[in-house]
């Protein structure tokens, strides 16, 4: 068993001795550590569309596209909005290119957990 070192306060000796020596103690014998991390992540994408090839565009004016496609996207129903090659819109804009990443709040934390044998 492994041997305890332990510092005299008042003198500042160090002592050693054996795990268990004052009976029923707590020995640590293993450390868990675990790490989280976060960010925040920040992703630009770019899709270019015709209009025309839209028919629920049809007799709409660029504003009113503008506010359709802004409300679809609000709703959580740009799907229902389908394309030339039948992909909807969520779809062509979840699949356009990433034209810009940024990463912020960028932080971690460290938990340090005991592992213990209780010697009796």
């Amino acid at each position: 068993m492994a041997k305890i070192y332990e510092r005299n306060p008042d003198t500042g000796i160090i002592r050693s001795r054996e795990a268990g020596d004052y009976g029923n103690e707590i020995v640590m014998t293993k450390l868990k550590l675990i790490k989280t991390e976060w960010y925040t992540n920040t992703s630009w994408r770019v899709l270019e569309i015709n209009t025309e090839d839209y028919p629920e565009f049809k007799g709409l004016s660029e504003d009113e596209i503008i506010q359709l496609i802004d409300d679809k996207y609000n709703e959580g129903t740009l799907d229902d909005i389908d394309g030339p090659d039948g992909w909807s819109l969520e779809d062509m804009l979840q699949d356009a290119d990433i034209v810009k990443d940024k990463y912020t709040n960028e932080d971690s934390q460290l938990e340090i957990e005991t592992i213990t044998d209780k010697k009796e």
